[in-house]
C-alpha cells in the first residue's frame, strides 16, 4: 500500500503584528519551536529648503534627511502551549517633537516651529503586561529591537545630519556637533545640551527651544541631540536578546517570569527598517 502523506496547519501558530499605539497580546497554541522576527521603527525624518540660502556650501535646493533606522532581529526560542505573549510594536518618531510609541523621545516643551524630530519606538516581546512605560512591562522583556533617533535639519547654519540608527546591540551616534549618543546595553546614551539621555527603556526627551532630534527608545533609549552652535540629531536605542550570553546584562529587578526557559537563540540582527515596526511570531516545529 502507499504511504498517505497529510500536512497539518496548527491553528493560529503564525502570527503577524504591526503598529497599533497599543499592546497587543497572543496565546500560544500549541508547545514547539518558534521564530520571532522583531523590528524596531524608525525615527523622524524632516525636510530642508535651502533654495535661498547663499552662506550653505556644499548645500544647496531641498531635500529630506533621514531619521535613523530601526533594528531587526530574528531568534528561535521554545513555547508551551498557553503562554500569554505581550507585543509592543513601535511608532515612527513625527515632526513637531513627537516620538513614537513605546519609547521613542518626544519634545518636553513645545515652543516655536522648529523642526523637532521625535525618535522612533523600539518594539518587543514581553512576559507582562501593562503601559509600555510600566515596570511590568520593562522589566519582563525578552527580545528588544531598539528604534532610530530623530534627524536634524537646522538650516540658520545650516546644520543636516540623520539620526543615529537602532544598534543590533548597541546604538549609533548621532550626528551633527552636538548629538545624542546609542543607548548601551547596561546605561542609556548621553544627551547634547538641554537635551535629556536615554534611560531604560526609554529614548532621551528635548527640553530646549531648537531644530533637534530626540532619542531613540530600545532595551536602553539614546540620547537627545543637542542645542549648542553646532546642533545634534538623536542617538539610536539599544537592541536585547535574553539569552545566557546576555543574562548578566539584565537588571536584578527584573521580574520573576523571565527564566531560562525563554532563552532566545539569536539567528540574524540588522539595522534596516523603515517606518513603523512590526513583530512576526511563526511555528517552526513540535521540538
Amino acid at each position: 500500500d502507499k504511504i498517505k502523506t497529510y500536512t497539518v496547519t496548527v491553528k493560529d501558530a503564525d502570527k503577524s503584528f504591526s503598529y497599533t499605539g497599543g499592546v497587543q497580546s497572543w496565546i500560544v497554541p500549541v508547545t514547539g519551536i518558534y521564530q520571532v522576527e522583531v523590528s524596531g521603527a524608525q525615527g523622524a525624518s524632516t525636510t530642508y529648503d535651502l533654495t535661498n540660502d547663499t552662506g550653505a556650501p556644499g548645500i544647496s535646493g531641498t531635500g529630506e534627511v533621514a531619521g535613523g533606522f530601526g533594528a531587526s532581529i530574528v531568534g528561535r526560542l521554545k513555547l508551551t502551549e498557553g503562554t500569554t505573549l505581550y507585543i509592543y510594536v513601535g511608532g515612527q518618531g513625527a515632526t513637531g517633537g513627537v516620538g513614537g510609541w513605546n519609547g521613542g523621545g518626544s519634545l518636553a516643551n513645545a515652543a516655536g516651529s522648529y523642526k523637532y524630530c521625535g525618535g522612533g519606538g523600539a518594539s518587543d516581546i514581553s512576559l507582562s503586561g501593562g503601559d509600555w512605560d510600566s515596570n511590568a512591562h520593562l522589566y519582563s522583556r525578552i527580545i528588544v529591537a531598539g528604534g532610530g533617533g530623530g534627524a536634524l535639519a537646522w538650516v540658520n547654519t545650516p546644520k543636516l545630519a540623520v539620526g543615529g540608527y537602532a544598534g543590533s546591540l548597541t546604538g549609533g551616534n548621532g550626528g551633527g556637533g552636538d548629538p545624542g549618543y546609542g543607548g548601551g546595553m547596561q546605561s542609556g546614551g548621553t544627551a547634547g545640551t538641554n537635551g535629556v539621555s536615554g534611560s531604560f527603556g526609554k529614548g532621551g526627551n528635548y527640553n530646549g527651544t531648537s531644530s533637534v532630534g530626540m532619542g531613540g527608545g530600545g532595551w536602553y533609549g539614546g540620547g537627545s541631540g543637542g542645542d549648542d552652535s553646532t546642533h545634534g540629531s538623536g542617538g539610536g536605542g539599544s537592541s536585547y536578546v535574553w539569552n545566557a550570553e546576555n543574562a548578566s546584562y539584565y537588571p536584578s529587578t527584573k521580574s520573576t517570569l523571565v527564566t531560562d526557559a525563554y532563552y532566545i537563540t539569536t539567528l540574524s540582527m540588522n539595522t534596516n527598517r523603515t517606518g513603523n515596526g512590526e513583530v512576526k511570531i511563526t511555528y517552526i516545529s513540535a521540538e
